[in-house]
């Protein structure tokens, strides 16, 4: 059975000392660690990508994460516009879903309007 629990682990979190090392950045994921699904994946595509190994931060590297980044002006700029845009998306989304059922729920009262002969032609 595939288990969904392992991939709440961030890799922060998994230890590493026992896995195999390729390099000293990358190390393989426990033999434990499930296979991610993959559908439909042709023979050639699974002898070439990746499902073992990761890149783990290394030296100086782990002190810094992505998170705790000195961070410019232009940099805090852009990260807010970033930010904005997505939220943006989001609405955008979610509007266009809101619509697209509206768009059937009309449809369908002007269906049943056209068959009624009390309500015809009143939406």
């Amino acid at each position: 059975a595939h288990d969904d629990s392992w991939h709440s682990v961030p890799l922060s979190e998994i230890d590493f000392s026992r896995c195999r090392r390729c390099s000293p950045s990358y190390r393989a994921l426990p033999r434990d660690y499930p296979n991610p699904p993959c559908s439909e994946r042709s023979k050639e595509e699974a002898a070439v990508l990746n499902d073992v190994w990761v890149s783990l931060p290394v030296g100086s590297e782990e002190s810094y994460t992505f998170r705790h980044m000195r961070k410019n002006n232009e940099e805090e700029t852009l990260f807010r516009c970033e930010d904005m845009r997505f939220e943006i998306d989001m609405c955008i989304d979610s509007n266009a879903t809101t619509l697209q059922r509206l768009v059937k729920i009309y449809d369908e009262l002007q269906f049943l309007s056209d068959k009624d002969p009390v309500t015809k032609g009143s939406l």
